[in-house]
């Protein structure tokens, strides 16, 4: 039966990682280069035991390394696991992806992994709701929570199919102690001093039977805080005697205050109530007066706009009698030597002689258009006598002579024919692998089928884009012939150019004569518009007075509105501000709010110098009320700090009574201080039974040390004759805590001279340590004996002989702490990580593996080169896009000199 336990990791898409694949249950080396992703495969193994992800130890935070793990929608990680009771149970992560914002679900399925349900035959990773319906078409399929893959791990999951059972703990309570130690043997961590420690508190804490950390502070702070409560109330009490007297004249005080405070109280609310009205009607009058100047400033602007309106109007028409007069002057000045009969006969010649010019340039041709088509050939010419000239470097040429005259004509209907004829050089084309090309060309081709282009989903008639002939390949005879049809056609156009170059002439003339006619047509135009003008000159002369006056009567007006509406904004300041302030006095009466006297108190009789106004008699009120107030202070002070002696020993129904109550309190003054002395007694022995309960857990986890030590203790190491633990006292620590419980029945203060110093030096006990901790009060330390008989102390793990060592000694301590948290006879298998495994000894390397065999357990060697010591190999491959795979298939299996765990594949 194989051993439960992880079987297979799995990385699909995940990390580094394209596809990885790896068996455990035997020791295992991972070889690839550096930064290939060995340690991040080894860490996923926190995702099968951890249950919560903010628990797991990754070198970033975990927002970070889900990016890094389920980068993609299709990131995978699984873990094959054999069951308790000899079953296959994977269990599995999967990414949502960048849409998903990273988050992660887990999922356990019955059975072993099939490679074909997470990849089809293409090798395409299937979505995950493809991968779903594979494994639930014949096993059972569940999403998990974290809590219910930690029930599985341990044997508790309700669910039969998918319970595991690879934890069997002794307590599954103690889930969480097992986790801790487990993170430190899959990394195989550096032990310091205070790991070490932390390490045996948590595997021992439970057989502790006391506390291993006492908070001081929480436990005796109130009780030190009660003593000095307590202390206070004797000064109190002794006071209580000196202020008697005093009281009796506060308390006269308060009773003058309370008469007169009813009759001013209904002043104060008399004299508010008049000025609220009074001030209320003010500020309505004041409305009425602002709203009548807010509708003179409305209908004032009614005709702001009205006005503003017509001064538009005037300005438009102002402009538009100006402009007349200036085209009426412009035009005089320019017609002042105009002869008209002159003009038309001049008018008259020019349309004879342009008639004359146009018709005998009716069969001449242009030559501009002329010359652009000449220079257009000649390009042409040169182009061709250079590609005959560089015809055996041609790309047509050169493809022709390796794909044959029909495939380079297929091939020019589908590419720009052009192509064929640019030569291979630096400036025409580069060609850097022609086989490449003529390998790409002739698969191109190889979709031509019966003149179609056939490929990827599209088919194209090739027929239809040019004919065969069109697009062949030049020949020199070819180019040759063209160069001489191209030569004949230019000689033509520079014939056909030196004709046309003379009637250039002639129309530029006929074009000049057609300018200066129509300059002498926009003469007589302008001579007709003014002789018309000159008829109006008067009527414009009158509108142009007219429209002066009224831009003044307009301005007149506007200015008179403008100053009127400054003596209205003057008046609707003025209101406002009387608005506001008669308002700021309605707040502030509104804000008098005298606190009422209450209905005990006896009416007293006004007193005819108080003030009217409402704000000084709440002045009057106030200072009164605070007199009375103060003096009631104080009494209730006298009486509370009398109180605290003992709040029940001065009820009474008046305060004279409880006066009389505190002369008695006095008179109890020696019975309270021998109760105070007797608390401080109590705190004492409570201090004293706490320090012996810490020392007793020491020595429980002392006796727990022995025990481990007796159990590596037969384990051999590298070259050393024997491994303990020892645990030691941190005696500057404890000094002062063991004297005071070996002073045995004597008072824990006895040096002290009275209650005052043992107060402050319970003070000072807390105060040193707030928080005692057993951790501070011991040390762990490794007793090595070496082969020749030697015994050396090392409080540091580092410093024990060689790393290999060093790394033993770690892996040791680690299986034997989580063994001892495992079921008797139940097996299980664990591995845990070693790094740079080059640069330990082979030795050592090979003792590690047997020590792991041995108690159940499988290391995973990583390094840059392989090492003789693992039972099987993995080499880390990495593509072309620097992503990583480890295929199962190149797994190297090496014959162990040493035993191999049962369970080798």
């Amino acid at each position: 039966m194989l051993t439960p336990g992880p079987k297979r990791v799995i990385l699909i898409r995940a990390g580094r990682y394209d596809y990885a694949e790896v068996v455990l249950g035997q020791s295992m080396h991972l070889v690839g280069q550096n930064n290939a992703g060995k340690t991040s495969l080894i860490a996923t193994l926190q995702m099968l035991y951890v249950a919560g992800f903010n628990e797991m130890s990754f070198s970033r935070s975990w927002d970070e390394t889900r990016r890094y793990y389920f980068r993609l929608d299709s990131s995978t990680i699984l873990f094959e696991t054999v069951t308790s009771d000899g079953r296959f149970v994977t269990v599995g992560l999967r990414g949502r992806g960048q849409l998903g914002a990273f988050q992660v679900d887990r999922f356990a399925f019955e059975g072993a992994y099939r490679k074909e349900d997470f990849i089809d035959e293409g090798n395409r990773v299937r979505p995950f709701e493809e991968v779903k319906r594979c494994l639930v078409a014949d096993r059972f399929f569940k999403e998990l929570e974290p809590n219910e893959i930690r029930s599985a791990l341990v044997g508790e999951l309700g669910v039969r199919q998918l319970n595991m059972g690879i934890v069997p703990l002794r307590d599954v309570g103690r889930y969480s102690d097992f986790v801790y130690l487990f993170k430190n043997l899959l990394r195989l961590n550096d032990l310091s001093q205070k790991d070490i420690k932390e390490t045996f508190l948590t595997v021992y804490r439970h057989g502790i039977r006391n506390a291993i950390e006492v908070d001081l502070h929480r436990e005796y702070n109130d009780a030190y805080s009660g003593l000095m409560v307590e202390k206070a109330k004797l000064a109190n009490v002794r006071q209580v005697a000196l202020i008697a007297n005093h009281l009796k004249a506060e308390q006269e005080k308060r009773i003058r205050a309370s008469r007169d405070l009813p009759a001013l109280y209904v002043a104060v609310v008399g004299a508010k109530a008049r000025q609220i009205k009074s001030l209320e009607d003010g500020v309505r009058d004041d409305g009425e007066r602002l709203s009548k100047v807010e509708a003179e400033a409305m209908t004032a602007g009614s005709d702001r706009q009205r006005l503003e309106a017509e001064n538009e109007t005037i300005i438009l028409n102002g402009l538009a009698i100006q402009q007349w007069f200036e085209q009426y002057e412009a035009d005089a000045t320019a017609l002042k030597d105009y002869l008209p009969d002159i003009e038309e006969a001049r008018r008259k010649h020019l349309e004879e002689e342009i008639n004359a010019l146009i018709a005998s340039m009716v069969t001449a041709g242009d030559p501009v258009d002329i010359e652009a088509r000449l220079v257009r050939l000649r390009k042409k010419l040169t182009a061709t006598i250079e590609q005959r000239d560089k015809h055996a470097r041609l790309l047509g040429t050169r493809l022709q002579e390796r794909l044959g005259p029909d495939a380079m004509s297929d091939l020019g209907r589908i590419f720009h024919p052009e192509l064929l004829r640019l030569p291979l050089e630096e400036e025409g084309v580069t060609l850097t692998d022609e086989g490449a090309l003529v390998s790409l060309l002739r698969r191109i081709h190889g979709k031509v089928t019966d003149g179609w282009l056939m490929i990827d989903g599209v088919s194209i008639p090739l027929e239809k884009v040019a004919s065969r002939e069109s697009v062949r390949v030049a020949d020199l005879a070819t180019l040759n012939q063209e160069i001489i049809d191209l030569e004949r056609d230019a000689g033509k156009l520079e014939q056909d150019l030196a004709t046309a170059t003379n009637m250039a002439a002639v129309q530029e003339k006929c074009n000049t004569l057609k300018s200066t006619l129509k300059a002498s047509e926009e003469l007589y135009a302008q001579y007709l518009r003014h002789s018309a003008a000159v008829k109006e000159v008067g009527d414009k002369r009158k509108m142009k007075e007219s429209q002066e006056k009224a831009k003044k009567k307009n301005s007149d007006d506007r200015k008179l509105l403008e100053q009127q509406g400054v003596v209205r904004e003057r008046q609707k300041t003025s209101i406002n501000l009387e608005i506001k302030t008669k308002n700021e006095q309605l707040m502030k009466l509104g804000n008098l709010r005298p606190t009422p006297p209450k209905p005990s108190w006896p009416m007293g009789t006004p007193d005819p110098e108080w003030s009217v106004d409402a704000i000084e008699l709440f002045s009057l009120y106030i200072q009164t009320y605070a007199g009375y107030s103060q003096s009631e202070a104080e009494v209730l002070r006298i009486l509370n700090e009398a109180e605290l002696l003992n709040p029940d020993g001065f009820s009474g129904a008046s305060d004279d009574e409880k006066i009389d109550a505190i002369i008695e309190a006095v008179d109890s003054l020696a019975e309270r201080d021998k109760a105070y002395r007797d608390h401080l007694g109590n705190v004492i022995k409570g201090m004293r039974a706490t320090f012996q309960r810490m020392f007793e857990a020491l020595d429980s986890l002392s006796e727990a040390a022995e025990r481990f030590s007796r159990t590596i203790g037969n384990v051999s190491i590298s070259n050393l004759r024997g491994l303990s633990v020892k645990i030691v006292e941190n005696t500057e620590v404890t000094r002062s805590y063991r004297s005071v419980v070996e002073a045995g029945a004597a008072d824990l203060f006895s040096s002290l001279s009275d209650s005052e110093g043992a107060i402050i030096a319970i003070q000072q006990t807390i105060q040193r340590a707030p928080v005692l901790r057993l951790a501070d009060w011991f040390g762990v330390q490794f007793v090595v004996k070496t082969a020749d008989g030697v015994e050396t102390v090392y409080n540091d793990l580092s410093k024990i002989e060689s790393n290999g060592t060093t790394m033993s000694i770690k892996a040791l301590v680690n299986i034997v702490l989580i063994q001892a948290m495992m079921r008797d006879r139940r097996q299980f298998i664990l591995p845990f990580y070693i790094d740079e495994a080059n640069q330990i000894d082979e030795a050592n390397l090979r003792e590690i593996v047997t020590l792991a065999n041995e108690k159940g357990f499988c290391p995973i060697f990583a390094s840059t080169v392989p090492v003789a010591a693992a039972e099987s190999i993995y080499i880390v491959r990495m593509t072309s896009d620097s992503r990583a795979i480890i295929d199962p298939k190149s797994r190297i299996e090496r014959k162990a000199k040493g035993p191999v765990h049962a369970d080798a594949a």
